[in-house]
C-alpha cells in the first residue's frame, strides 16, 4: 500500500496523539516521510509530517480556561499532585505551546542547550487531542528512575501507557484515574533539581556537548546513573576483598625489595 501524507496523519492520530511527544522523526518538507527507531530496537516507525497541538495561551490560567470541562478537571487534579511535590527551584509557566515546569536562568544561566534563551524543562503537562499528557522529562536517559518508576507504577495495578523516544518520554491519560498520583509525585521527590541538573550535564558530556550547547569533550561515563556507579564501587570493593592471600614465598619476596629499596 503506498503511503501519502493523509495516511500518516491518520497513523498518528490513531496511535493516539501528539506524535512529536513520540520521539518520531520529522520532515522539513510536507509529506517526506522519515524512520525512526522507537523504544523497542525493532520497531520501526514512518511517518510523515503532522504539526502536534500547541496553546497559544501565554499563561498557565489562560490554557486551563481553553480547556473542556472534560479535560480541565484531570489536568487539574495532576497539577496540584505536581505542584504539591515540586522542588523548590523549579518555576511553573507556558513553554513549547505546554505548560512547563523549567528550571529558570536564575539557577541554571546555561538554559537549555539547544535554545539557550529558554529555561531548561524538568517536566511539563498538556492536553492533547486523543489523550493527556504528563510529560516526565526527568526519566529521559535516566534507566535507573525510570526502572523504579515502572515498577513502581506496575504495583499499582494500572497499565503503563509512557512512550519513550526522540527527546519526550510522556505519560498518556484519558482519565484521572488511569494516572497513580502517589508514583507521580514520588518519582519526582526522587529526583530533585540538583541531581537532575548533575545527570543533564553528564548526559551533554557523553554526546561532547557543554551546558550551555557548545562542543565540548566527550566523556563516555559522565552521567552514569547512582545505581550503576554505586555498583561499580562495590564489585571493585568485592573484587579486593575476595583476592587469594599471599604465600609466605611471595611475603618474603616483596620483604626482600622492599629492605633493597634506599630511602630518601
Amino acid at each position: 500500500m503506498k503511503s501519502t501524507p493523509d495516511h500518516g496523519r491518520r497513523e498518528v492520530e490513531r496511535r493516539g496523539g501528539s506524535a512529536a511527544c513520540r520521539g518520531w522523526a520529522w520532515s522539513k518538507s510536507k509529506g517526506a516521510p522519515r524512520q525512526e527507531l522507537g523504544p523497542s530496537p525493532v520497531a520501526v516507525r514512518t511517518v510523515h509530517s503532522v504539526e502536534p497541538m500547541k496553546s497559544k495561551a501565554n499563561t498557565v490560567a489562560e490554557y486551563l480556561d481553553s480547556l473542556t470541562p472534560e479535560r480541565r478537571g484531570p489536568l487539574e487534579a495532576v497539577r496540584r499532585v505536581i505542584l504539591g511535590n515540586l522542588d523548590a527551584d523549579l518555576r511553573e509557566c507556558m513553554q513549547y505551546g505546554v505548560i512547563g515546569y523549567c528550571v529558570p536562568h536564575s539557577v541554571w544561566p546555561h538554559g537549555h542547550h539547544t535554545r539557550p534563551e529558554l529555561p531548561l524543562m524538568y517536566m511539563g503537562l498538556s492536553s492533547q487531542k486523543n489523550d493527556m499528557v504528563v510529560y516526565m522529562l526527568f526519566l529521559k536517559d535516566n534507566p535507573t528512575e525510570r526502572a523504579w518508576f515502572e515498577k513502581a507504577w506496575k504495583a499499582t495495578g494500572r497499565k503503563l501507557h509512557l512512550d519513550v523516544g526522540g527527546m519526550g518520554c510522556c505519560l498518556r491519560f484519558r482519565k484521572v484515574e488511569q494516572v497513580s498520583l502517589e508514583v507521580v509525585g514520588e518519582a519526582m521527590g526522587r529526583v530533585p533539581v540538583k541531581w537532575y541538573l548533575e545527570h543533564h550535564s553528564g548526559v551533554l558530556a557523553k554526546i561532547g556537548k557543554q551546558p550551555g550547547g557548545k562542543a565540548g569533550k566527550k566523556n563516555a561515563t559522565a552521567g552514569e546513573p547512582r545505581a550503576k556507579a554505586e555498583g561499580r564501587k562495590a564489585e571493585s570493593k568485592k573484587a579486593m576483598s575476595t583476592r587469594r592471600p599471599q604465600t609466605p614465598k611471595v611475603a618474603k619476596k616483596k620483604a626482600a625489595r622492599k629492605a633493597r629499596t634506599p630511602r630518601g
